[in-house]
């Protein structure tokens, strides 16, 4: 008869105290033992929980922290050349890439002059052209000709501006530098550069109570600029937002009527002398182009005489018709000197799918749309007015960076632009406007990875009455057929997008023969409005249906096994990956998830969370709409726990990881479903020291704001961190993997 272990050879996992509560909501009561948690300001057991659970870690999974830090290494030791500005923000003209910045807790920025367009590593440092001291800058525009530029940021130096923000205007003296304009503006929300160089901006007059939009002479005391359009507070808030077109010729200023959040938006022509003009010709230069019970605009463009719109609904915000909202995104035109909206006219070519952008270039425009989990480019030139679909590399799983199309000097058809997919990070390519195709492209070669090496693909998946993408990359040297380990993620909520792009951290298991999987399941912003809104509120279940039918998907094709399947959150899908997992334990053999919602119906509650809106427009209203709360409750992570050990089957290894210093989503949403599932899923019982490997693990990690270390750290290492503990994780937890040659 073997000896049963002693005590001192068993590893236990933490036991959360229960307090007993009740939730009573719309005639029923929910019982929660765990929901002490909750008050995490000054709960000493709440935080000894954690600490607890955060040293179970290290005596279950004794080497996971070691190892995460050596594939954390492994990450950044891949030479990148990732098209992002690490210098701050960015702005270009046709000749020039301007970079502005500003050092850590130092009040001095500096602007740098490169030439050429596209990668900052490929660009030399032409001058620095101005260094001001005192601004935070938030968002700045250039003149294509480089002869003036504006900036706007968080004033630091002046005491008397009400809303801390402050517009500093530069200009070409004849070297070719930007040299100060004249003062800087104080209070200003908002602003839109003329193609003169003047400023249209909204600011606020407190005296009268008024919100403003006044224009501005470079070089001239703000005290003399002229007020073209105004309306006073509602209840004391800022009423007006304003977006300009990239050729400055046009500004759209959104007012809002109400609280609500309910509006009205006007057209203003920016090429308009509103110095010499009257009031009455002024009020002719701004159009009223949407009223109350009409369209509300996203974004506004200029091209061949014509202003172009993305348009939703006016009751976009309203939280009942939110889902509503989203079936009804569309695109329209019409004429720049008559744009009311009996002049409108819907573009038919582009109806259907997700609209991203438009983007005026010379003579065409060009326009992305999302749908299948594809990106599908259009082109419209000045002389056919008409529409072409543009061929797109990875049959469209790509992305096309609009903010980097930037016109070649040397040929009106070209662009530069920067593509991402899969399998490579933003890269510059040229873009043949006229043939409708990418015509030259660089891969990505890092060190240890090539994008060649590897294959994307996509299948479709049923799922009920439809059909869900399944995106898989993996490298061409691993066969599907033999069932490889498989990491499957989605993406589903928070108007979220899944951008092509190759993720670095994701390398270290591709490099192991590992297959990424990504699901756009129903609430995904990828497919279409219909699709995102299948995916919401009281429909929230399908998004949870879909995974599942993709893990079985995956299952019944002999590509994965329930022993070699990983179920995970790529970004914002992990309140439906968590629910999948808590549903079907069965199909997996680990699951990771990272700070995100498991008690949904307690997170629509709480008022402290910065997500509690993005909460509410995703699942709905529990508190108060009695449909919303039952679904709520068919779904949520923490509401549905159970047995994880049924049938003899052995139960998948978790690991929650979480943060004190997360106001998106509190770490007690983790720690209660961690603390639910032991009890009830199974993961009470102490485990022998000697059988720790092969056993299945439950166990939480969570980021301390107690630690300096971690404080001081950018977002971006606390990703890498997290991302390497969750690769460390899965390789201890899920067999059959190698590493490729």
């Amino acid at each position: 008869m073997p000896k049963k272990p002693s005590k001192s050879s068993l590893i236990a996992p933490p036991v959360a105290p229960k307090v007993p509560s009740v939730m009573q909501l719309h005639g029923t009561k929910r019982y929660d033992d765990y929901a002490w948690m909750e008050k995490t300001t000054r709960n000493d057991q709440f935080r000894k929980y954690i600490q607890d659970e955060n040293k179970y870690l290290s005596k279950v999974m004794p080497g996971l922290l070691g190892q995460a830090d050596k594939l954390a290494t492994e990450v950044k030791k891949l030479p990148t050349r990732y098209c992002k500005n690490p210098l701050g923000m960015i702005a270009r003209s046709r000749k020039y890439t301007y970079h502005l910045s500003s050092e850590p807790n130092e009040p001095l920025v500096s602007f740098r002059c490169f030439q050429g367009t596209v990668g900052i590593q490929d660009m030399s440092v032409v001058n620095c052209v101005l260094s001001l001291r005192g601004i935070v800058p938030k968002k700045m525009h250039v003149a294509h000709d480089d002869s003036w530029m504006v900036v706007i940021g968080e004033d630091t130096f002046t005491k008397r501006s009400q809303s801390g923000h402050l517009i500093a205007l530069f200009k070409a003296n004849e070297e070719g530098n930007l040299v100060s304009a004249g003062p800087g503006i104080p209070d200003v929300y908002h602003f839109a550069p003329s193609p003169t160089g003047d400023v249209l901006y909204v600011t606020a007059n407190f005296e009268k109570n008024m919100q403003q939009v006044k224009m501005h002479k470079l070089g001239d005391d703000h005290r003399s600029d002229v007020v073209i359009f105004e309306k006073p507070f509602i209840k004391d808030r800022r009423d007006f937002d304003i977006r300009t077109t990239s050729d400055f010729r046009f500004a759209m200023i959104t007012s809002y009527v109400n609280m609500e959040e309910e509006s009205e938006e006007y057209t203003v022509r920016l090429d308009f002398d509103f110095w010499s003009a009257d009031e009455d010709a002024r009020k002719k230069a701004i159009t009223q182009v949407t009223s109350v019970n009409q369209h509300k605009i996203y974004f506004l463009e200029h091209h061949d005489e014509r202003l172009w719109f993305m348009t939703g609904p006016p009751d976009e915000s309203a939280s009942t018709s939110m889902a509503e909202a989203y079936t009804r995104i569309r695109l329209w035109s019409a004429p720049d000197d008559n744009p009311l909206r009996e002049n409108w006219e819907k573009i038919p070519e582009l109806q259907g799918g997700c609209p991203q952008w438009i983007t005026p270039i010379d003579d065409y425009l060009g326009v992305t749309i999302r749908t299948n989990g594809r990106t599908e480019g259009y082109v419209r030139d000045r002389e056919t007015k008409v529409w072409t679909k543009m061929e797109l590399p990875f049959d469209g799983m790509c992305g096309l960076d609009h903010e980097k199309f930037i016109p070649d000097p040397e040929n009106k058809h070209h662009v530069r632009a920067a593509l991402a997919t899969h399998l490579q990070l933003f890269t510059p390519v040229t873009v043949d406007l006229k043939e409708r195709k990418v015509i030259a492209s660089e891969s990505t070669k890092l060190k240890g990875y090539d994008p060649d090496d590897y294959i994307v693909k996509c299948v479709h998946v049923p799922s009920g009455d439809v059909q869900v993408p399944l995106g898989l990359v993996y490298h061409k040297s691993v066969s599907l057929d033999s069932a490889p380990p498989t990491y499957l993620g989605c993406i589903a909520i928070y108007d979220s997008i899944m951008a092509p792009l190759l993720i670095l951290s994701n390398v270290p298991l591709m490099r192991r023969g590992w297959v990424l999987a990504f699901a756009w399941i129903r609430g995904s912003d990828d497919i279409s409005s219909e699709w995102r809104a299948q995916g919401r509120g009281v429909n929230k279940p399908s998004s949870v249906d879909d995974l599942i039918a993709c893990a079985e998907y995956l299952i019944d094709k002999g590509w994965a096994t329930s022993e070699r399947l990983a179920l995970g959150d790529m970004r914002k899908g992990g309140m439906s990956s968590s629910a999948a997992l808590t549903r079907r334990p069965d199909l997996f053999r680990a699951g990771t998830f990272f700070s995100h919602t498991m008690d949904v119906v307690q997170a629509l509650q709480s008022s402290k969370l910065k997500s509690m809106l993005d909460n509410k427009v995703e699942f709905g209203h529990a508190p108060t709409i009695r449909a919303d709360y039952e679904a709520a409750l068919k779904y949520s992570p923490y509401d549905n726990l159970k047995s994880f050990f049924v049938d003899g089957k052995t139960a998948p290894s978790v690991l929650v990881y979480s943060s004190t210093l997360d106001t998106h989503s509190a770490p007690w949403q983790s720690a209660k479903w961690v603390a639910k599932a032991r009890e009830v899923a199974g993961y009470s019982k102490p485990v022998p020291k000697d059988k720790v490997g092969g056993s299945p693990k439950l166990v939480l990690y969570t980021e301390s704001n107690e630690d300096p270390k971690l404080c001081r750290a950018d977002s971006d290492l606390i990703e890498e961190q997290r991302f390497a503990l969750r690769n460390a994780f899965l390789l201890s937890e899920v067999k059959g993997w190698k590493e490729i040659e």
